[in-house]
């Protein structure tokens, strides 16, 4: 709750409780003190988006300990090379399209599935692969 965030006491017990919850060690207290303003810094950004954005929300998960670069690093460790891109034969254009809806949820057409976890190991076409078959 909003209050929530107001009071230090309960904070920290939600970052206990999250700890537990998600089996985190760390090396040093001064490690767990850092990951803990790190998850407070993400608490807040949480909190505050929730209070802007109405078409999504956003929640703890695993990863509220990591900042943004540190989450970026490890997950989103593919570099494509764009000057090797090739080129496709056919551009898109916006003004091809007459008609779209406001909004599609792939979920609801069975486009998509669950959001899976592949951890940092860089397989992402595997999972690709798998989902699309």
């Amino acid at each position: 709750t909003p209050e929530d965030l107001t009071s230090g006491d309960k904070i920290i017990d939600l970052f206990e409780s999250w700890i537990s919850k998600h089996g985190k060690i760390y090396e040093s207290i001064e490690e767990k003190w850092l990951r803990f303003e790190i998850f407070k810094d993400n608490l807040f950004h949480i909190d505050e988006t929730n209070k802007k954005v109405v078409n999504y929300w956003l929640g703890l998960n695993e990863f509220a300990d990591l900042s943004h670069e540190e989450f970026q690093n490890k997950y989103l460790g593919l570099k494509v090379d764009m000057s090797k891109r090739r080129e496709g034969s056919q551009e898109f254009n916006y003004k091809d399209v007459t008609s779209i809806p406001k909004s599609v949820d792939w979920r609801k057409k069975g486009a998509v599935t669950d959001v899976k976890n592949q951890g940092s190991c860089g397989s992402c076409w595997a999972f690709s692969t798998v989902a699309a078959v």
